[in-house]
């Protein structure tokens, strides 16, 4: 989702219609101001219910990933959930470009 660094009211219940048939749902999004960037995550959650828990997330500069599982599954993880970013902005090391990866 590109957020244009604007602030903006998503319409979780198109993005994500039945989404009580899901497992899991995993959202990012680019060009999110710093300061929204959790106010979105806990609209979502809240769109979600306590049906579902956040498994990790991980965020850099303007992106951000989130994955949400449902509480049922819990009993599939195993171990620690895994977060890493790859950093390719100016001189390799500013996050405004780059990578995210979620693992669990």
């Amino acid at each position: 989702w590109n957020m244009a660094r604007e602030t903006q009211t998503v319409d979780f219940a198109k993005l994500f219609p039945n989404h009580q048939k899901y497992e899991i749902i995993v959202w990012a999004a680019q060009e999110c101001p710093r300061n929204e960037r959790r106010t979105q995550m806990d609209q979502l959650k809240k769109y979600l219910g306590a049906e579902y828990f956040e498994v990790t997330c991980v965020e850099m500069w303007e992106m951000f990933t989130v994955a949400y599982m449902k509480t049922s599954r819990l009993n599939l993880l195993h171990g620690t959930p895994v977060v890493n970013y790859l950093t390719k902005g100016v001189m390799g090391v500013v996050g405004n470009k780059g990578g995210l990866l979620l693992q669990f």
